[in-house]
């Protein structure tokens, strides 16, 4: 098992980068789900590999940078969210889940972009595309990716991961 890439200097890869993201997803669930998360250490791998089972990707398009950012979740974890957004007991995936789980990209993305482009990057807006099951990302998108997991009550994890060319 190779080393993962030293990545110093990539500016997606470093501090206030990844505060912007954990920020982003912290205010988001915290706001839309009450339900408060901690993120864990980030670390890099060479490539990209779907953490979850289901998954939201926005594309990542701040010239020079291109990329993906996907924020995937376990079937369990992904319901406990909704149930705590909307008052529910969903045991089952639905078309409504799916939906907040673009729902929660978009928001995590957009408060994510503000903080960065005040930093100094000119992200663009972009809608993300829910998958559920294996994602494979285009060509043109694949590099190494940046990986911050987060965990929340009881036992539930998910995974914020930034993957760019």
């Amino acid at each position: 098992m190779g080393a993962a890439p030293k990545l110093e200097g990539h500016p997606l890869f470093d501090k206030k980068t990844i505060e912007a993201f954990v920020k982003g997803v912290q205010d988001t669930l915290n706001t839309m789900a009450s339900t408060e998360v901690t993120f864990g250490k980030p670390f890099i791998e060479p490539s990209f590999v779907m953490k979850g089972d289901v998954a939201a990707i926005v594309g990542l398009i701040a010239p020079p940078l291109k990329g993906n950012f996907v924020i995937s979740f376990s079937k369990s974890g992904i319901l406990q969210i909704y149930n705590n957004m909307l008052g529910e007991n969903n045991t089952e995936m639905s078309e409504e889940v799916k939906d907040s789980v673009g729902e929660i990209a978009n928001m995590v993305y957009g408060a994510s972009k503000t903080l960065l482009n005040q930093n100094g990057y000119n992200f663009q807006m972009a809608l993300p595309t829910v998958v559920l099951g294996e994602f494979f990302p285009a060509k043109d998108n694949q590099g190494v990716t940046l990986v911050i997991p987060f965990t929340f009550q009881p036992n539930q994890n998910f995974f914020v991961q930034i993957t760019v060319k």
